[in-house]
């Protein structure tokens, strides 16, 4: 993973610079092409990134994450716009919830939190309606409902 975090971002770059600087000097449509391929490399080498990193997180709160009884405290459902207007998405949302942890050193701390989860969610846990959350003692903003 660190060979493919190293390389990512200059794949990117070198893909966006050959694809659109490239047919300027040397009139050809194949370093185009070539271009915008190492360009779709370099974002699909970040997606791996990012999912491996989301993934490891979700691990460590499995692992060493600490059971709470947490707070909903607000609700939006995902707007999506098509031809000038907003629509509903009827798959999701950002549900806010707040929980109480116990800090070595710093007393009582109330951590507020968003998630973008599924709509399922939102019926299952109205504003207002206690949550399972997951925190990891060492670091309490790193938390997820628990059971997702």
């Amino acid at each position: 993973m660190r060979i493919l975090a190293r390389l990512a971002i200059p794949t990117l770059l070198v893909g966006v610079v050959v694809a659109f600087v490239g047919p300027l000097f040397f009139n050809s449509i194949t370093l185009l092409f070539v271009g915008l391929g190492l360009a779709l490399l370099g974002l699909v080498m970040m997606g791996l990134l990012f999912a491996s990193d989301a993934r490891e997180q979700n691990d460590r709160l499995t692992r060493e994450g600490v059971a709470v009884d947490g707070e909903v405290v607000s609700w939006e459902e995902q707007k999506a716009e098509f031809g000038g207007h907003r629509h509903s998405a009827a798959l999701g949302g950002f549900i806010t919830y707040r929980f109480s942890v116990e800090v070595a050193g710093k007393g009582k701390q109330e951590i507020t939190h968003t998630d973008n989860v599924w709509i399922w969610i939102r019926n299952r846990y109205p504003v207002g309606s206690r949550l399972p959350v997951r925190y990891l003692p060492s670091d309490p903003s790193v938390c997820r409902i628990d059971g997702q």
